[in-house]
């Protein structure tokens, strides 16, 4: 089996080394530029990572795609679902990061930072007070696994 890994991924050497390890006898081949991977995808029967849906017109072999993102919206164009492909995502991968901006944001208001910000710029003291969160509850509202992690959460882990 040939497998095809996008360049944009921008694995360390580590993660190449364990991909390699993990593929066993299959080919894996990891594309510089677009020609190289249209060229590559013509006999490849997997795709792990994320590009414009025009590569795989020429991807004839092409049964499963593994994305790198939540969203396929961009990539399940009507043309590549004709493929009748196997298509994955990454759902959950950015998570625990979504939920640290979204508590990080949640503080930056509670605080008023922006306020307090443009005080500085203007070189103003305001003695405005912030209100704690200290004893508030709080909500998050979503469909997206970012709502089932909080922070401190034990980080999400590849299979092998």
């Amino acid at each position: 089996m040939k497998i095809v890994i996008s360049d944009m991924l921008g694995f360390e050497e580590e993660h190449d080394n364990w991909i390699l390890e993990a593929a066993g006898d299959d080919t894996v081949v990891c594309p510089q530029n677009d020609e190289e991977l249209v060229a590559e995808l013509a006999d490849a029967e997997v795709f792990f990572g994320y590009h414009s849906p025009e590569v795989f017109a020429a991807a004839k072999n092409l049964k499963w795609m593994q994305t790198t993102s939540a969203g396929l919206d961009m990539m399940l164009t009507p043309e590549v679902r004709a493929m009748g492909l196997q298509v994955t995502n990454a759902s959950g991968l950015h998570a625990a990061p979504v939920v640290e901006t979204a508590w990080a944001l949640t503080l930056a208001v509670s605080r008023y930072l922006k306020h307090f910000g443009e005080c500085q710029q203007k070189h103003v003291w305001d003695q405005f007070t912030p209100f704690d969160l200290n004893g508030r509850t709080a909500g998050v509202v979503g469909w997206a696994a970012s709502v089932a992690v909080t922070p401190g959460s034990p980080p999400h882990s590849v299979c092998g």
